[in-house]
């Protein structure tokens, strides 16, 4: 290559990168007007979830291990205020819905007769 055609080249290729730039972006709508901006599409609200890990009744209390937190009748959990508490299950209300939150069936334990 002769030493005029190098410099020739290498200029070209100069000027040509940043339009290749300028292409690469995303076009906006030009009949948008210039004061809208865009906005992220809002996250749907997940609705609470509640596991029942372990469940005690004995005649002086109730207890339950919910969502990893041990709570008592009328504790709340999730947003969802615990109505009772039974062997097998534990009863709450969230928003004015009643849920019944079962315990996993072959981990409930009997006393030993």
């Amino acid at each position: 290559m002769s030493d005029i055609a190098r410099p020739v080249l290498t200029g070209l290729l100069m000027l040509m990168l940043p339009s290749a730039v300028v292409a690469a972006e995303a076009l906006g709508d030009p009949t948008r007007p210039s004061y809208v901006t865009e906005k992220a599409p809002r996250k749907a609200a997940r609705a609470p979830s509640w596991q029942v890990d372990s469940i005690i009744v004995s005649p002086g209390r109730r207890l339950a291990v919910v969502n990893g937190r041990t709570v008592a009748v009328n504790d709340r959990v999730n947003g969802a205020r615990i109505l009772e508490i039974l062997p097998y299950e534990v009863r709450l209300e969230y928003k004015g819905a009643i849920h019944n939150i079962t315990l996993i069936p072959n981990r409930v334990k009997s006393p030993a007769t």
